[in-house]
C-alpha cells in the first residue's frame, strides 16, 4: 500500500491547476500561433510562385497571340495577293492566239495595215486585199470562227473587183475557247 502525502494546500493545489492549465493553453494558442505562420509562410510563397507562373503564362500567350496575329496577317496579305493573281490570271486575254487566229481566217493576198483592239474586246481590222473574193472569203472565216461574234464590214468592202481597201469591225468572246 502506498500513502501519499499532500503537503499543499488545497487553495495552492487549485493555484497550480490553473497555471498547469493556463501554461498548457499558452502552449497550444503558441503552438497553433505557430502552425498559422507557418501555414500563411507557405501560401505567400505558393501565392507568390502562382503569381510568377500567371505573369510566365500571360507573357508567353502574349507573344503566341502576337505570332498568331502576325501570321494571320501574313495569310490574309497572302490570300489577298493570291486573289488579285487569280483576278489578272481570270482576265487574261490571250491576244497572240487570237491574232494569230485572225491572221489564220485571212486568205493569200490579204495585207493587213491596221489593227485596233478596245478594253470592250471591239476589234477593228483594216488591210488591202488584191480581190473582192479574197475580203468575202475572210469575212466567211471570221463568222465561223466561233472566239468572235458581231462581225460587220462596210459596203465599201465590196465595190471594187480588185485591190480594194477592206475594214471588219467584230467582237472578241472570252466565254468561247481559242484555237
Amino acid at each position: 500500500m502506498k500513502i501519499t502525502l499532500n503537503l499543499l494546500s488545497p487553495n495552492k493545489k487549485h493555484a497550480l491547476r490553473t497555471v498547469l492549465a493556463l501554461t498548457s493553453v499558452q502552449t497550444a494558442i503558441l503552438l497553433a500561433a505557430f502552425v498559422a505562420m507557418s501555414l500563411a509562410g507557405l501560401l505567400f510563397s505558393l501565392r507568390m510562385t502562382l503569381a510568377s507562373t500567371a505573369r510566365g503564362l500571360h507573357d508567353q500567350s502574349s507573344a503566341a497571340l502576337d505570332e498568331y496575329e502576325t501570321t494571320a496577317k501574313l495569310i490574309r496579305d497572302t490570300n489577298g495577293f493570291i486573289k488579285r493573281t487569280e483576278d489578272v490570271h481570270e482576265s487574261f486575254i490571250d491576244w497572240s492566239a487570237i491574232l494569230e487566229s485572225i491572221s489564220q481566217s485571212a486568205p493569200d493576198g490579204i495585207k493587213f495595215d491596221g489593227l485596233t483592239v478596245d478594253v470592250d474586246h471591239s476589234i477593228s481590222i483594216v488591210g488591202l486585199a488584191m480581190t473582192r473574193d479574197e475580203v468575202l472569203e475572210m469575212e466567211r472565216r471570221l463568222k465561223a470562227n466561233p472566239n468572235f461574234k458581231d462581225i460587220s464590214s462596210p459596203l465599201s468592202n465590196i465595190l471594187q473587183r480588185e485591190n480594194l481597201r477592206f475594214e471588219f469591225n467584230l467582237k472578241y468572246d472570252p466565254n468561247q475557247d481559242s484555237n
